[in-house]
């Protein structure tokens, strides 16, 4: 509600525009015309639409003076929090203390987006909702719907000191970075109080440092906050939206018990009940809305199956009042993992210490069936509970009961398993926030290790996957059901995963199925450069690319890398004539379970190989390069790697994207002229057989060519290739034959049997060198010359065959023919 100031200050309104009064507080506002609804969009006035049908709020229902209220007598307070002069005149008055307080449900009437004056301009979506609003249908209808937020994959409640609450510059950066690393590897939201003091702050200025970095992805960051106590809240007030409303973060000075909502947070729930300058109404709202996120069921893969989990929650406690403990334990009591940041004050300074210090009693008992069972007890002693007394009445004075609060500390260390100590000032310490937080849900999740893995693997930390969840010695290896996290490794290019998971025993030629293969081609994301060239080359067909097949696949392959090279994707097992295969085959990611249950599990001629180009053509090269180590290979597979990124660069419109696929076709390149000067140095000949021979898996073709057709020419310059191209070049002629041997002998041809060497004659005199030493027998030697004479009149022949069909001598041949001689 504005003051009466206020009200002066928004009578200052343009003349012309039309008026309305606020229900709210009796305020002149200005109404939105119909011309500015039409230059909305459609999504903004469908928005508007649903949240005047479904969203409500609420006002004073009348003035009831407020109970011991003896400050002002003139105009006392009400019940609600406002003075009776703010008060609307044709509202109910009672001046009686005794008379029941009463609420009014009204439609909403603040909603829109909000844009912050300050240095960066933030805007946010925002809303004004009742305290009694369904959660869940805000939740769905609006969060995922109207706003179109993406399911989070890990919920982060962020709760402690509102008020005065500072770190130090070197604590401030290690939460903050934590922070940071939680919410983008995990593609988190983050729910905080969402005003500009305190913890939330903190948070605020850590997802700005993410926005600045990354623009386009901004974290979600959800703030939920008391509509009363929020300072210029009069100016988010508009029946139809505002589009967006702008936000000024001046303090004004006359409003103590008002405060600003921080620029950082992307969406904001302003929960609304009534009343005014009236702290906590939000938390039962807060509560329920993260709960009702928990429930949400996350789709997570395991091999060709998705499987349905609910979204881990954690909450994070830094500092905080005496409510902080009730906070903690209501976490506790719904199984919430919960990481205190010791270091930082108040609340989380006091549990911290009593968990950290409490000892442990193993108490023996007896279940139903009269089986012995042991639980461990946390006990605190005296000496820790007059150390936690003096904390209290440090940072609280006596305004608590202490006795009180220290039950509940007790009640709270009993959960060991859900609790944990994040020590923020150790120097000691080399973890960050995030691995507190992984920690405490690997904590709560410890009798599985599958969901443990699945963490690990959302979180990125393969170190904790290999020494805290597979090193564990108490591990059943046989039960494990890697092949499970394998394609949600590949998925999500966790690399170091993959190959975690290939040396503990997964074997790629049995992981990789047709539906499997077809899974990572359809489930890519929307804006990745595979789905886009799919999307183009269908559209060129007048076509409309809904699931991707492997005849797109093939179609790609043969635009990018030419009429030389010819794809397999087109022939079985990949693709089959009948119809119905096919359709079956195109498994969407919503079809995947059903796929698995007809038990079509179909094994692939060369599956590595297919792994390796979905992740070229994912432009994906550290995962390209290591089932790159495992194919059989390695040069054609450099040199395809190296020809099809040069063809997605040529089909880029992106120069950051292009400078990318530039850098990852010259490192393949690298890599085949490594790979190919290594083997020339060990065996020139074997080495000049790999790049002729044939290749069935990589289009029929062979190295040179594909060198050649990608335009490589470093790859051509090396000594190998040079060697093996004179070779061709002299035919059976020897490389040792000068221009000065040659161009005589073509005029003159019988001086093909003096001067002309022959690669057969060659061959032939190293094989005599080697029989050399073998004992003389007149009657062989007889046989011997006779059967010599009758090939060297052979041999003659042949070599003046093979002498005018050789291409040097062709191409000298063919130059006289233009000379005037």
């Amino acid at each position: 509600m504005a003051s009466p100031s206020d009200k002066i200050e928004m009578a200052k309104i343009t003349p012309g525009k039309t008026m309305r009064i606020d229900q709210d507080n009796g305020t002149v506002m200005p109404k939105v015309s119909v011309s500015a609804m039409e230059s909305l969009s459609s999504n903004q006035q469908e928005e508007i639409s649903w949240i005047k049908k479904n969203v409500k709020i609420k006002r004073c229902g009348g003035f009831v003076k407020a109970p011991g209220d003896k400050n002002n007598v003139a105009d006392p307070k009400c019940k609600c929090g406002q003075i009776k002069s703010l008060h609307p005149n044709d509202m109910q008055q009672a001046n009686n203390e005794d008379v029941p307080w009463r609420v009014e449900e009204l439609a909403c009437d603040a909603f829109g987006e909000i844009e912050f004056h300050d240095s960066d301009n933030q805007v946010a979506k925002f809303i004004r909702v009742s305290n009694d609003q369904d959660v869940t249908q805000i939740l769905k209808e609006l969060l995922m719907k109207k706003w179109k937020l993406q399911k989070p994959n890990l919920l982060i409640s962020v709760t402690g000191g509102a008020k005065n609450f500072d770190m130090k510059s070197r604590l401030r950066e290690v939460f903050r970075r934590g922070l940071q690393k939680a919410a983008e590897s995990t593609g988190a939201w983050i729910v905080t109080g969402g005003t500009n003091t305190g913890v939330m702050k903190h948070v605020g200025e850590a997802m700005k440092e993410i926005s600045i970095t990354d623009e386009k992805n901004r974290v979600v960051a959800i703030g939920v906050a008391p509509w009363g106590c929020i300072q210029n809240r009069e100016n988010l007030i508009s029946p139809d939206g505002k589009w967006p409303c702008e936000y000024n973060l001046l303090e004004d000075t006359s409003k103590p018990d008002e405060i600003f909502l921080n620029p950082n947070h992307t969406h904001f729930l302003l929960v609304d009940d009534g009343t005014t300058h009236k702290w906590a109404t939000e938390i039962d709202f807060r509560s329920a809305l993260e709960k009702a996120i928990s429930e949400m069921s996350l789709e997570m893969s395991q091999g060709t199956k998705v499987n349905q989990t609910n979204i881990p929650v954690v909450l994070l406690v830094l500092q905080g009042g005496p409510g902080t403990f009730k906070t903690i334990l209501g976490a506790i009591k719904n199984k919430t993992p919960t990481v205190v940041i010791k270091g930082t004050g108040g609340a989380a300074d006091i549990l911290a210490l009593a968990f950290q210090r409490a000892q442990s009693t193993e108490i023996s008992g007896y279940d139903r069936d009269r089986e012995q069972i042991r639980n461990t007890v946390m006990g605190i002693d005296a000496n820790l509970q007059d150390e936690l007394f003096k904390l209290m009445e440090q940072n609280y004075g006596n305004t608590i009961s202490k006795s009180e609060y220290m039950e509940i500390i007790k009640e709270i260390i009993q959960s060991k398993d859900l609790l944990t100590v994040f020590e923020l000032d150790s120097r000691n310490s080399t973890n960050d926030v995030d691995m507190a937080i992984l920690k405490a849900l690997l904590k709560d999740n410890r009798n599985d290790v599958m969901d443990q893995l699945e963490l690990a693997l959302v979180w990125d930390k393969m170190e904790v996957a290999k020494k805290e969840i597979l090193g564990d010695d108490n591990l059943d290896k046989k039960n494990l059901r890697l092949p499970e996290k394998m394609l949600t490794a590949i998925q999500r290019d966790r690399v170091s995963f993959v190959d975690l998971f290939i040396d503990h025993g997964v074997n790629l030629k049995q992981f990789l199925t047709r539906d499997r293969l077809l899974t990572l081609y359809d489930t890519i994301p929307e804006n990745c450069i595979l789905r886009n060239l799919l999307r183009q080359k269908a559209s060129q067909k007048g076509q409309k690319l809904q699931t991707i097949t492997f005849l797109h696949v093939n179609g790609l392959l043969q635009d990018l890398l030419g009429d030389y090279f010819v794809p397999y994707y087109n022939r079985p097992p990949y693709h089959h004539d009948n119809k119905s295969d096919v359709s079956e085959a195109v498994t969407s990611a919503s079809d995947i379970p059903h796929a698995v249950g007809s038990g079509v599990q179909r094994k692939l001629d060369h599956p590595i190989q297919d792994l390796f180009i979905w992740s070229i053509l994912m432009n994906r090269q550290e995962m390209a390069k290591l089932f790159w180590v495992e194919l059989d290979e390695p040069i054609a597979a450099a040199l395809f790697a190296n020809g099809l990124y040069k063809g997605l660069k040529m089909i880029s419109v992106d120069t950051e994207i292009s400078q990318i696929l530039q850098q990852n076709a010259d490192e393949f390149e690298n890599l085949a002229i490594g790979v190919l000067n290594s083997c020339y140095e060990k065996d020139e000949n074997k080495a000049q057989d790999l790049l002729i021979r044939e290749l069935p898996n990589w289009g029929e073709t062979t190295c040179v060519l594909m060198a050649v057709q990608s335009d490589n020419k470093r790859f051509i310059s090396q000594t190998a290739c040079q060697t093996l191209l004179n070779s061709i070049w002299m035919g059976k002629l020897s490389s040792h034959n000068s221009i000065l041997r040659i161009l005589p002998s073509i005029v003159l041809f019988p001086l093909i049997f003096f001067l002309v060497k022959f690669k057969d004659d060659e061959n032939r005199h190293n094989s005599e060198m080697k029989i050399g030493d073998t004992e003389y027998d007149p009657s062989v030697s007889q046989i011997d010359d006779k059967r010599n004479q009758n090939q060297a009149r052979a041999r003659n022949c042949s070599k003046l065959k093979q002498f005018y069909l050789a291409p040097a001598v062709i191409f000298y041949l063919n130059v006289f023919t233009y000379l005037d001689v």
